[in-house]
């Protein structure tokens, strides 16, 4: 398998929990969507969470570029949602997950939408499905997957964890805090 096959392993990952979190806890997620116009009715929450669930299981089973080509349009949706919240000003938290991430998605989420997406469309149809690797080597499909649900955890906090994505991405890109509002 490839590194971007392992990126595509972490992505699929990511997108099971963001799924399993919708479907689990589908509030913080309408409240999200209501906040910048989009449609927020409880089943089209946990439709997204479904779809969420289906796409990133067919990735980690199914070789072929239909499932990354899959994971990478649920990505770039994810994107085009953070731009809207970023264009409008919003104060709505993510939702991701559906936890208590009242912080708006910055510019940091944005990049981390962006790469999973990149990466999954990239990998299509290069890599095995996990599976597969496990069932060839299992030595080596074990450290795939504990090193993608690594990349997956690691990327999960830079997604939640963060206090505020904004401020933080100012403070990247300035070298100094941001003052007033972020």
């Amino acid at each position: 398998m490839t590194p971007l096959g392992g990126v595509l392993v972490a992505a699929s990952f990511l997108l099971f929990a963001s799924g399993a979190g919708k479907i689990t806890r589908p509030q913080p997620t309408e409240r999200s969507l209501r906040g910048v116009g989009l449609p927020s009715r409880r089943w089209f929450v946990l439709t997204i969470g479904l779809v969420e669930i289906v796409a990133g299981t067919a990735a980690l089973v199914v070789p072929g570029p239909v499932p990354a080509i899959a994971v990478a349009i649920m990505y770039a949706a994810f994107a085009g949602f953070v731009v809207l919240v970023l264009r409008s000003d919003s104060d709505v938290g993510c939702g991701c997950f559906g936890g208590n991430d009242d912080e708006p998605p910055g510019w940091l989420h944005l990049g981390v939408v962006l790469a999973a997406s990149v990466a999954s469309a990239a990998s299509a149809g290069s890599d095995a499905a996990l599976v597969d690797v496990v069932a060839d080597d299992l030595g080596v499909g074990i450290a795939t997957a504990v090193s993608a649900a690594t990349l997956a955890v690691l990327a999960r906090g830079v997604l939640t964890a963060l206090s505020d994505n904004r401020s933080v991405a100012a403070t990247i890109w300035t070298g100094r805090p941001p003052t007033g509002d972020s």
